[in-house]
C-alpha cells in the first residue's frame, strides 16, 4: 500500500514487507525489486497515524531517514518476545542466540544485610543506610549496575557473621555468577586493609563482599569491620 506525499522534499507510507531501493522526490516514484517504478499521489496533508512505516528527507540536512510510527511516540516497538535479529552476521562457534530481545535501565536501592540475608529489602536494612544510590542497565541478558552507599546504624545485625548487599534489581543466572568491584571506600574498619572485591552468588539478588587478605585468596568481611558512617562505592554484571 503506498500514499502520501508532502512538499517537494516528500513523505511517503508503505506496506510492511515492501523492500525499497530508491525513493525519487521529482517524479513521485518509488523503485524497488528489480526496477519497477510506483506512482504517489500527490496528498499534501496526509495525517501520519500509529503503525505507519514513513520514509522522509531532513531540510536542513538532506539525510533520507526512515521512521516506524508507534502509537505516536516515534520509537520503533517490536512484537513481545521478539527483538533485533543479528543472524546475518557470522558468530563464533559458541554462538547459541542472535536476537536482542531486550533493554531496560532504571534505579535499585542498595542495603546492608548479615549472611542470613536478614534484614529483608525495604525493612530494616534501609535504616542502616544515610545515603544510598543505584542505577542499572539490562542489555539483552546482561545487567551493569552501580552503587553508592553509606551506613548509618549497624543496628541489630549480626556483627560476627559476613556481610551482604542487597537489593540488586533481578537475580543471577542459575550458571555463571557475577562480580562487583569495589572502587572507594571510606571509614571501614577491615583489620587486614585489602583490596575488596565482590561475588554475586547464583540466583540471589545480592553482593557478597571479600577481602584479599591472604595468599590463598579471600575471606568475606565481618559486620564488625563495617563501620558506622562507612562509604562504598562499587560497579558490577551479571547475567539473567
Amino acid at each position: 500500500n503506498l500514499s502520501g506525499f508532502q512538499d517537494i522534499a516528500g513523505i511517503a507510507t508503505i506496506g510492511i514487507g515492501t523492500t525499497i531501493v530508491l525513493f525519487h522526490t521529482e517524479s513521485r516514484t518509488i523503485s524497488y525489486g528489480s526496477g519497477t517504478a510506483l506512482s504517489i499521489p500527490g496528498q499534501r496533508d496526509r495525517t501520519i497515524t500509529a503503525g505507519d512505516l514513513t520514509i522522509w528527507q531532513e531540510t536542513a540536512t538532506a539525510v533520507w531517514r526512515l521512521l516506524h510510527h508507534e502509537k505516536g511516540s516515534g520509537n520503533y516497538k517490536p512484537m513481545a518476545g521478539k527483538g533485533i535479529d543479528f543472524n546475518e552476521n557470522t558468530g563464533s562457534a559458541g554462538e547459541t542466540n542472535s536476537v536482542l530481545s531486550w533493554f531496560e535501565e532504571g534505579t535499585w536501592v542498595p542495603h546492608l544485610m548479615d549472611a542470613s540475608l536478614n534484614p529483608t529489602p525495604g525493612a530494616e536494612g534501609d535504616l542502616y543506610v544515610a545515603t544510598t544510590k543505584g542505577r542499572y542497565t539490562r542489555i539483552g541478558r546482561c545487567v551493569m549496575f552501580e552503587g553508592t552507599m553509606q551506613i548509618s546504624d549497624l543496628g541489630t545485625l549480626n556483627t560476627v557473621q559476613d556481610c551482604r548487599i542487597g537489593g540488586l534489581p533481578l537475580s543471577c543466572n542459575a550458571d555463571t555468577n557475577g562480580g562487583a568491584n569495589f572502587h572507594y571506600g571510606n571509614s571501614l574498619a577491615l583489620v587486614n586493609a585489602q583490596a575488596m572485591t565482590g561475588l554475586i552468588p547464583l540466583n540471589t539478588k545480592y553482593i557478597v563482599p571479600y577481602q584479599f587478605d591472604s595468599a590463598a585468596g579471600t575471606t568475606g568481611i565481618p559486620i564488625s569491620e563495617i563501620s558506622v558512617l562507612a562509604t562504598l562505592h562499587f560497579t558490577g554484571h551479571y547475567t539473567v
